[in-house]
């Protein structure tokens, strides 16, 4: 009869995967992520072993039951240093974690307790039947020291966690709130079931109701991962103010700027920053931003499809997590400045309309915080009636002179050729780094046409035959899989890509524009370099707009 208590192992089995696979997918590069999703896999060994022994029979082989209590067990002793990793990770990563003898003070008691349970028996001397199935037969005097150190662990974690709920405030008091109230239960009631109870009452055993108690932390802990992205986005002012920009903006108004370029509303931006907290949104490699414009405390949200940093957002995730940090930042800080870059990509990838209400629903919420907006937009990317929606969100439309490409600055990853391609080929072909070629011209004719020296060569063709082709269709998948690997492996290298043109006739501008924005990414997180020629009759204004906007350099 014991198999009906399976079901609230497995079902506690299947929320914890989901919550871990969930939640570490979302932000694989943060470090809060990455050990809520540990602790969730010693969450999951805990529901899976405790699944499988209330499942087996009473005439069961006792050597099969005493391998999954074992197993068990691992999960249950490595929650206390799993749990107290993530706090130390929650909401930001505490400085402690880069000491050396960080993790083997985190992780060194549980892995006694598990290498004892292992290998003798004075932890557990065996196997009973428990009201709910096979589980461990405890050694009371054995227990009890493992039982003490397991949560002192857990209790500092929650120590921990409680003296941030109470010496913070906003948005971290906040998100401490909702995983105390998240962790608080479960340790305290799960403490007195599952450790203490057995020494209480002369048990055997423990209760065997621990996975209901992991279910419920668990959902809480995503609720607030998933509520407030783990972001911890502080308000903070630049030190040294820039010189004075040719446009200077006043604060508690909203600004569209518009312009060919993007490089006034930044340096106003910058200028703003000296007297408000700012928050920058860009699909601009950050420390590109930090470089150009000097801003070295001013946070950066990153649009990006390919970076795992804690501060990049994916761009079709606009309406819910860019949006919730943006309103959060300024609720939470009045009378701060936002900047919004690169409306032009927004409007490809998702779409006019919902670029549109993205920018009504934050400049209202501005307003309504005495905040300042400032909107850099390049009207080549529009047509007339969607400039004169865009305007209606804002107190002043400018227009915005060009600036020439020296005042920049910066580091240069990303090269936009216009018109012939000989001269694009030179440039690539003298660079003295790993190569890649990509491209829709079979390699031997490029070879032949253009020596380029040692270089890799990704040929796009629906020839099923060719065996070092890739599907065009397969731009924003296999395509772009290859070229991660390619710069994963040779960081400061140089990739050329030809046949744009056709790429979109192929693909569709949206796909191709997504496609060269993520290859724009990866070679400035790798600092290497991005070649592309094409020819601009193949393009209407709008769209070769929106490409130029992507690069550093133009010619």
């Amino acid at each position: 009869m014991t198999e009906i208590f399976a079901v609230q192992s497995f079902v506690a089995l299947a929320v914890n995967s989901v919550l871990g696979i969930y939640v570490i997918r979302k932000n694989p590069g943060a470090p809060a992520n990455r050990s809520f999703a540990l602790l969730m896999a010693t969450f999951v060994i805990w529901d899976l072993s405790e699944g499988v022994l209330r499942l087996s029979p009473n005439a069961a082989d006792m050597a099969f039951i005493r391998l999954w209590v074992n197993i068990e067990w691992i999960g249950i002793a490595a929650i206390s240093g799993a749990l107290l990793h993530f706090i130390l990770s929650y909401p930001k990563k505490r400085d402690v974690l880069d000491k050396w003898y960080a993790y083997p003070l985190i992780y060194g008691p549980p892995l006694v307790i598990i290498l004892f349970i292992w290998t003798t028996n004075i932890v557990i001397s065996g196997v009973t039947m428990g009201w709910m199935g096979y589980d461990a037969r405890i050694v009371p005097a054995g227990y009890a020291i493992p039982a003490v150190v397991y949560s002192v662990q857990i209790f500092v974690a929650l120590a921990i966690l409680l003296r941030t709920y109470t010496r913070s405030a906003g948005m971290v008091r906040n998100r401490s709130k909702i995983l105390l109230m998240g962790v608080a239960v479960p340790v305290v009631v799960g403490s007195a079931t599952e450790v203490f109870l057995p020494f209480f009452l002369d048990m055997q055993t423990r209760l065997g109701a621990g996975t209901i108690y992991t279910v419920i932390m668990g959902m809480f802990t995503a609720y607030a991962i998933m509520k407030y992205k783990l972001l911890v986005i502080e308000p903070t002012v630049e030190e040294v103010r820039p010189e004075e920009p040719a446009y200077r903006l006043e604060l508690d108004y909203n600004y569209l700027l518009k312009g060919e370029s993007a490089v006034p509303a930044f340096k106003a931006f910058r200028n703003m920053v000296t007297r408000t907290p700012g928050l920058c949104i860009t699909t601009t490699y950050p420390e590109k931003i930090q470089k150009r414009f000097g801003m070295e405390k001013t946070p950066i949200i990153w649009l990006s499809k390919v970076s795992w940093d804690e501060r990049a957002l994916k761009p079709s995730d606009l309406d819910f997590e860019v949006t919730q940090t943006i309103i959060r930042f300024v609720k939470e800080n009045p009378e701060t400045s936002v900047l919004i870059d690169d409306l032009e990509y927004l409007k490809a990838v998702i779409g006019f309309q919902g670029t549109s209400k993205f920018l009504k629903h934050i400049s209202d919420v501005v307003a309504a915080e005495h905040s300042t907006l400032i909107v850099p937009l390049d009207p080549r990317a529009f047509d007339e009636r969607e400039l004169a929606v865009f305007e209606k969100n804002f107190d002043f439309v400018r227009t915005m002179s060009t600036p020439k490409v020296e005042d920049v600055g910066g580091t240069f990853n990303s090269y936009l050729r216009l018109g012939e391609r000989s001269e694009c080929y030179e440039e690539f072909a003298k660079v003295d780094v790993p190569k890649l070629h990509i491209g829709t011209t079979h390699p031997r004719r490029i070879e032949r046409r253009h020596p380029l020296g040692t270089c890799e060569h990704i040929w796009l063709t629906e020839t099923k035959s060719e065996r070092r082709g890739l599907d065009p269709s397969q731009l924003n998948y296999e395509v772009l899989r290859k070229l991660t690997k390619f710069l994963e492996g040779r960081p400061g290298s140089a990739v050329f890509l030809e046949g744009v043109e056709y790429l979109i006739s192929h693909n569709g501008f949206s796909d191709v524009l997504s496609f060269l924005q993520s290859a724009i990414d990866l070679v400035s997180i790798s600092n290497s370099r991005l070649y592309v020629p094409i020819d601009p009759t193949a393009l209407n204004e709008e769209q070769l707009a929106t490409l130029e906007k992507r690069f550093d350099s133009v010619a």
